[in-house]
């Protein structure tokens, strides 16, 4: 640890994690954000662009897939920066279980299936976290 390479590899998450696993959903999300405010949302060349992030959202959600990407960095950041188990189980079940919360109150998705389809995933990820748990050695 802490040798040349380590070090260059430190740097490079340094950069790397603000960049694109916060400064991409944030960039994303206001970019949304200000097309439905200036009315371009729905614009071809918009479209063509961003509807990846936000086609398959209710109208007042086509934030969510920045919640989406920080579930993940959330979740990968929990497993690196904490080297206990049962530490990183417990604090990944409690993000899942808020954002479970979150997502049944709000129901972002255009589809209902879509919407079911995501609890049953957040919830088998609850119960997967759960299990390394109880049956950590």
């Amino acid at each position: 640890c802490w040798k040349p390479d380590h070090i260059s590899m430190v740097v490079i998450s340094a950069l790397y994690i603000p960049t694109v696993l916060v400064g991409f959903p944030t960039y994303l999300a206001f970019m949304i954000k200000r097309a439905e405010d200036n009315g371009t949302l729905h614009n071809p060349a918009f479209m063509e662009t961003w509807s990846f992030a936000f086609s398959r959202y209710d109208p007042g959600y086509k934030w969510w897939e920045s919640v989406l990407t920080l579930r993940r960095f959330s979740i990968a950041l929990i497993s690196v920066a904490f080297d206990t188990s049962l530490l990183q189980a417990a604090l990944t079940i409690i993000v899942l279980v808020f954002l479970l919360i979150w997502h049944t109150h709000t129901r972002p998705f255009v589809s209902d299936q879509i919407d079911t389809l995501e609890v049953f995933t957040i919830c088998g990820s609850i119960f997967y976290a759960l299990a390394g748990m109880l049956f950590y050695p």
